[in-house]
């Protein structure tokens, strides 16, 4: 049988010169988030050809444990106050996975 689960991709592209700014609110909203009790995984990764651009993979026990996470305190702090000034863009998609 089985299992599902939320997986989120998530592609930041930072505004010029503010990669390791974002690459280090990053590394605090990836503790964070681990510590949640619906995640199952989180990473990130910066790009080596433009160090602006990071993509995010999140996994969630399901779309509700990603929306608790979206209310989170430390998303609102970290992702919306801190992370998203500093993006020129920032693309964020979900998809429901089973293993």
């Amino acid at each position: 049988m089985s299992k599902t689960f939320y997986q989120v991709i998530a592609y930041y592209h930072s505004k010029p010169g503010c990669g390791d700014a974002v690459e280090a609110r990053l590394h605090e909203l990836a503790m964070a988030s681990r510590a949640e009790s619906g995640n199952i995984a989180y990473a990130f990764y910066r790009s080596p050809e433009n160090t602006d651009h990071f993509a995010i993979l999140e996994e969630y026990v399901d779309e509700a444990a990603f929306g608790a996470h979206r209310c989170s305190a430390h998303f609102q702090t970290i992702a919306l106050e801190k992370i998203v000034p500093m993006l020129e863009t920032r693309n964020v998609k979900g998809f429901v996975c089973s293993r």
